[in-house]
């Protein structure tokens, strides 16, 4: 017999680079997230779309491409796991010209996203500009 643990895994498909429309492109990304999906989703785990997604200005993607994804993932989980998206802060390089800095300002009404997240970095400063994060 099998203990459970209470282990949950946060599987961040991918992290932002610039030019990933470019470099990579959308279909291996959607096809990467159904591997993973398929792949990893009978366990415990909690989906991110990406780590830093609005970074480099979404990556070269718009902002539309990551919700699409976000659907792809909730429409491709039988399992119907937590599903986020990983947010930079503003004074990271890449991230200045990012939008914003928490999903909950642009993200917030997609039908695939359970939970909101946000990021001021790390460190004293950033911990200070938490405020910044409120929905």
């Amino acid at each position: 017999m099998q203990i459970p643990k209470g282990i949950t895994i946060w599987i961040h498909g991918w992290w932002s680079r610039p030019d990933m429309n470019n470099t990579i492109g959308a279909e291996k990304i959607q096809r990467w997230w159904r591997y993973l999906v398929h792949r990893f989703g009978a366990y415990n785990v909690i989906w991110v779309l990406a780590g830093e997604y609005n970074m480099n200005n979404y990556g070269g993607f718009s902002l539309d491409f990551w919700k699409d994804l976000g659907k792809l993932v909730k429409n491709e989980d039988p399992y119907e796991r937590i599903i986020s998206v990983h947010n930079t802060p503003p004074f990271w390089d890449g991230g200045a010209e990012a939008p914003q800095w928490s999903t909950g300002t642009v993200l917030n009404q997609e039908a695939w996203l359970d939970y909101n997240q946000c990021q001021v970095g790390h460190g004293k400063f950033a911990n200070e500009n938490d405020p910044l994060c409120y929905f």
